[in-house]
């Protein structure tokens, strides 16, 4: 009988060097690798962290729950981590030949593990086990290192610091303020916009608000072109350029959420409300209530389209998409009747930004579903005529008239006494956008904005032609007696949506 060789037994099964420290056997880099991928996407935005916890949560406890099926099913601790790594890099690709790009790729790693274990004269997993914890370990440190510098650090403290309590009170006088409430509808255009582009009538919404007792401008219009510079300059009450030294890097997030009418309202025993927003480069999360948050957020959205898993859903469930975008203006909507609702310990500002009628084009007239064909990011990428494009924007249009309006009946109905509504976008449509050089779009669709105001006790507050920079003084000179300024008209264009890098340019409605 011939003797076995020991040579030929496979080097993993012996019994791991005793050099190596423990924690180098017990194999744990999968689980930094995945959560890896996600701190990288957080450090690449500027997203409030509180966007980010759920994702991290999830991708940590998905990728130990792979780590430990693949233990179950191979029963070695050492090939299962290497399975789970490999699965964990192949669900990170967009798309299938991205997954089977990265497959090639950890087919070629392993064979140089292989390779390495072979020189090195060590067994081969375990072997490999210390060296991918060591350079997961080194992903991790060099992750904290590029946040250190980014001034992450800095950035997750004014996410996670609570709301000022600020002791206050109404100013002199017997009667408490009124509540405010402002309704933001991203890129709802002007009524002479809706009939110029989209011949459309919107008159029967604008008479039913004044029948209301609003007063509606019929010349609105909005300072910048995106919607992160337009809710800077309305919650700063300036403009960018007038601040010399914020960088063009600055974050408009940050300005947005820590701001001076805010400080004012707080001081004056206010509860701020928001609701749930669908970019997060715009969210309003320093509010006191915050309400929507178990929607699929912004950063959540872009890891699942930035997976397999987003392929998949694609395949599977094609207008996931579309619906997760109908819940969520849905959800805005809810959140803004919740907040008429409550009852807070003094009054209530409550802000209600609305992230429609701007595309995707995700509704029809009554609610539902619209067209799959006019679904896109941009009015430029949607694959169909021009015809049916105008036909779905304004049903959806029509759907958001309906919605708003009996909303705000109902906060008038419920109000014990008159609040103040303001009724405004952000800025106007974007069908005629020239995303590359914004020099070369129709400037008039892109700055006429609706502008609708329900001000009890100051009729024509805002007169016909208000501007985005100038809502808050007019609003709190107003009811508060303070006199910040009112700014003189200005309007800047852009090409880019988050950064304050802007170009003044003449007031698109003058006359040539």
């Amino acid at each position: 009988m011939v003797a076995p060789d020991h040579r030929l037994l496979p080097a993993q099964t012996g019994p791991p060097p005793q050099h190596e420290p423990a924690w180098a056997r017990i194999p744990f880099y999968p689980v930094l690798l995945a959560a890896a991928l996600v701190a990288v996407a957080y450090i690449q935005t500027d997203v409030s962290v509180l966007a980010v916890l759920r994702t991290l949560g999830v991708v940590v406890l998905g990728s130990i729950a792979i780590l430990l099926v693949a233990w179950v099913l191979v029963r070695n601790g050492h090939l299962a981590a290497l399975i789970a790594a490999a699965v964990i890099v192949v669900l990170r690709t967009s798309d299938l030949p991205h997954a089977a790009f990265a497959t090639l790729l950890l087919g070629l790693g392993a064979l140089g593990l292989v390779v390495f274990a072979r020189f090195r004269r060590t067994p081969l997993l375990a072997g490999a086990t210390g060296l991918l914890n060591t350079g997961a370990l080194a992903l991790v440190i060099v992750l904290v290192i590029q946040a250190t510098i980014a001034g992450i650090p800095e950035r997750i403290a004014a996410d996670v610091r609570p709301p000022p309590s600020l002791a206050g009170g109404a100013r002199g006088g017997t009667d408490p303020p009124p509540d405010i409430y402002l309704i933001m509808l991203e890129d709802y255009p002007r009524a002479d916009t809706l009939s110029r582009l989209f011949d459309f009538d919107n008159s029967a919404f604008l008479d039913r608000l004044q029948t209301d007792g609003f007063t509606v401008a019929t010349d609105s219009r909005s300072n910048y072109m995106f919607t992160a510079m337009n809710l800077t300059a309305l919650l700063q009450m300036d403009y960018l350029g007038a601040t010399p030294t914020l960088p063009s890097s600055a974050s408009l997030r940050m300005l947005i959420n820590q701001n001076p009418v805010f400080d004012r309202l707080r001081e004056a025993g206010y509860t701020i409300y928001s609701s749930v927003a669908r970019w997060e480069s715009e969210a309003v999360r320093t509010a006191d209530v915050n309400c929507g948050g178990d929607q699929i957020n912004e950063f959540e959205l872009q890891t699942m389209s930035d997976s397999l898993i987003g392929s998949g859903l694609d395949l599977v469930v094609p207008g996931w998409r579309a619906a997760r975008d109908r819940s969520v203006v849905n959800a805005e909507l809810s959140c803004l009747d919740a907040a008429s609702r409550a009852t807070p310990d003094g009054q209530r500002f409550v802000w209600a930004h609305i992230e429609a009628p701007h595309i995707p084009i995700v509704f029809d007239a009554n609610g539902g579903p619209a067209p799959s064909s006019v679904y896109a990011d941009t009015a430029q990428a949607v694959a169909t005529t021009q015809e049916e494009y105008r036909r779905a924007y304004v049903a959806q249009l029509q759907y958001l008239n309906s919605r708003v309006s009996a909303q705000i009946r109902q906060i008038l109905a419920r109000a014990t006494r008159p609040p103040v509504i303001v009724l405004m976008s952000d800025e106007g449509s974007e069908s005629r956008l020239n995303w590359q050089d914004a020099s070369k779009s129709d400037l008039r669709e892109r700055f006429g904005t609706l502008f609708a105001a329900y001000t009890p006790g100051h009729a024509a507050l805002f007169a016909d032609q208000p501007v985005t920079v100038n809502v808050f003084p007019a609003l709190l000179n107003a009811y508060f007696g303070t006199s910040f300024p009112i700014r003189t008209p200005r309007f800047f264009i852009s090409s880019t949506e988050d950064r304050p890098d802007v170009t003044e340019t003449r007031d698109p409605f003058a006359s040539p």
